[in-house]
Formats: structure tokens, C-alpha cells, sequence
């Protein structure tokens, strides 16, 4: 029998069972997800924070800097740098920079349309690991279609990946640079495609399902639960024929399990604070209280305690030590975050 390995991860995304029980135990994060800005100049029509103008609550600089502070003092080792567009802010470096100072990884999720190699140099010497859009392999119309028909796309995302690849984000082990893929009715035939390309890579395929919220509740192109279970076993299959790796094939990511709910929470740019992206439940605001009041809250408390609350066949599915399904899918296709993951096959 072929002795598989586990497949290979990213600098500050992922991290291991017993950082996740330490954390839990001791009522601490290990990563904080922040929205600078709502702003963006894309318009995906699956967007799960329905992204696209700056808002006028959005957080000051020093807000979010004091932000930073507080999750390093409750445990964080990642701050996750999102928007919209995290690039269009500002203050964009001064935020990365005093992420690294302070010892803590910069992971950045962006749509890769306005990389400098300029701006690489100053993100890799920064520590930063980078996550690009990525959402067709060779098809520049299909690319374009997925961000709201904007032309251009495509080139500018391979573009990005070339200066990211030239500064070698992709060399350390792990690495320091993923593409995010959305699966739908578009790029279905790609999949396997732009798996390869990452593996062959060295980048982190961070593939994943549209998260029913935002601008993604509406359902376009969205794929079936069967569908989706035959592309997470083909990708499987994949990786484990050509690449040596195995993995237990469940939604919603490629590959691995959503941690969000031992490990994050999710603020908003203007400062409500929530469990995960794609579940609006409000469990603070950032602007009124600190982060320390917020994960003390009983609320807040029995959400990351997700294990014990979960129903249905997700609560008796022998993945439930590490995996509790998508809670945004489970929410907004029933009406209960605590409800089985309705699109996961494990659990049917």
C-alpha cells in the first residue's frame, strides 16, 4: 500500500489540532480576519461581502492597528488582510508592516489585478503570504465573466502570479503563496487543470464552494452537491496518483477543513465582528468594546464551542472532531447555524 503524505499547506492559514485545542481551552484566537475596505475594482457576481464602495463607517488606520494589537494579546499568530480590494487601501503597508513587526504573519487575500514588483518586495521581505484570485487556467473570457465582466482580468492575474512566482513566494516550505477558486457552473471543466498547476507549483489551491451569502445567496452557477462530491473525489484522486498526497474529500475547501470557527473571528470594515465571512451574526462591534469582551461573550463562546451545538448528522458524522460542515450554508439554506451542512455529502 503507497504510504501517502499530507498534502501541503500554507505559512499562517492552517495550523495544527493541538495549537486549535490549546487555543480553544484557553479562550484565545489564532488568527483574526480583517476587512480594510469595502472598496474594490471587481464586481464577482458571488461575492460573499458583497464588495464594491468604501463605506463611510469603515475603520480608521489607528482602529485597525490597535485591532492588530489585540489579537496578538489574545493569541494570534495570523492576521488575515482582506476587503473588497485589500491593495486599494491607503494605508495598505503600514497595515502589513505592523503586522510583521510585532511577530505576526500578513495573509493576504487579493484579486491580483494591481501587483507591483515593487509592491512583492515589500510584502515578501514583510513576511506576508498572498492568496490571488484565480478562477480559470487558459480561458481569459471565463476569468473576465467571474469578476463582473471586467476585461483584462485574466492577463493582469497571470501577470501577478509571474512577479509572485519570480520573487519566490512559492519556494519556502510551506509556502507563502495559494490562488483562491471558486467552483462553479463556469470553470467546472478547469478544475483539475488549475489544481495541477498549483501542485506542479508549489502554491496552495485554496478551491472552494460558493459561500451562500452576499452576492453569492443568489445561486448563480452555483453546483449541486453531487457535482461537487465527484470534483473533490477526482481532485483527490489526482493528488493522490500523481503527487503522493491524501485528504478526506468533504466540503467546502479542496484538499482541506474550514477552521474558522476554533480559530478566528471575522471583522467587518466597519467594525461589527462575526464568526466567519459567510455568517452575518453579529457578536460585537470592534468600534464599542474590545476584542477581549467580545470572544468572553457567552454567544461568542458557544459559537467556537460549534462541536457540541451542531445537529442532525453533522453532530453523529465521524468527521465531527475536526470538521463541522459550512455553518454559512447551513444558515442560509436553513435557517439554522447549527442545522447539517445541507450541500455536504458526507453528512446525506
Amino acid at each position: 500500500m503507497k504510504n501517502f503524505t499530507d498534502p501541503p499547506r500554507l505559512k499562517g492559514l492552517d495550523f495544527t489540532k493541538n495549537q486549535i485545542e490549546i487555543a480553544l481551552r484557553n479562550g484565545q484566537i489564532l488568527r483574526c480576519s480583517i476587512e480594510l475596505s469595502k472598496a474594490c475594482n471587481l464586481r464577482c457576481p458571488f461575492c460573499y461581502a458583497d464588495a464594491g464602495s468604501k463605506t463611510d463607517d469603515e475603520l480608521s488606520l489607528q482602529r485597525i492597528l490597535l485591532l492588530i494589537q489585540e489579537a496578538k494579546e489574545n493569541g494570534a499568530q495570523t492576521i488575515t488582510i482582506l476587503g473588497g480590494e485589500p491593495l486599494l487601501f491607503p494605508k495598505f503597508k503600514d497595515v502589513v508592516s505592523h503586522v510583521h513587526s510585532i511577530g505576526l504573519t500578513p495573509l493576504i487575500f487579493t484579486n491580483g489585478t494591481l501587483m507591483t514588483p515593487g509592491l512583492a518586495d515589500f510584502l515578501y521581505e514583510n513576511g506576508a503570504s498572498i492568496i490571488v484570485k484565480y478562477n480559470s487556467h487558459e480561458n481569459p473570457a471565463i476569468q473576465d465573466d467571474m469578476v463582473g465582466g471586467v476585461v483584462g482580468t485574466f492577463e493582469k492575474i497571470k501577470k501577478t502570479l509571474q512577479i509572485l512566482i519570480d520573487k519566490k513566494f512559492n519556494a519556502p516550505i510551506p509556502t507563502r503563496l495559494g490562488i483562491e477558486t471558486v467552483m462553479s457552473q463556469k470553470n467546472i471543466v478547469e478544475l483539475p487543470k488549475i489544481f495541477r498547476f498549483a501542485r506542479e507549483n508549489g502554491i496552495y489551491p485554496y478551491i472552494e464552494l460558493i459561500t451562500p451569502t452576499g452576492r453569492g445567496k443568489n445561486g448563480t452557477d452555483r453546483i449541486d452537491s453531487g457535482t461537487s462530491k465527484d470534483i473533490f473525489h477526482q481532485l483527490l484522486k489526482i493528488d493522490e496518483t500523481e503527487y503522493g498526497h491524501t485528504w478526506i474529500p468533504h466540503p467546502p475547501h479542496v484538499a482541506s477543513s474550514c477552521n474558522y470557527y476554533f480559530t478566528s473571528v471575522y471583522v467587518q470594515a466597519s467594525g461589527k465582528t462575526q464568526p466567519c465571512p459567510g455568517v452575518p451574526i453579529e457578536i460585537g462591534n470592534i468600534n464599542q468594546e474590545s476584542l477581549r469582551n467580545i470572544l468572553d461573550k457567552q454567544r461568542t463562546k458557544q459559537l467556537r464551542d460549534i462541536r457540541t451545538h451542531i445537529k442532525g448528522k453533522c453532530k453523529s458524522c465521524p468527521m465531527s472532531s475536526f470538521c463541522y460542515g459550512c455553518r454559512s450554508a447551513a444558515f442560509h439554506l436553513t435557517g439554522d447555524l447549527y442545522e447539517s451542512d445541507p450541500i455536504c455529502w458526507v453528512s446525506c
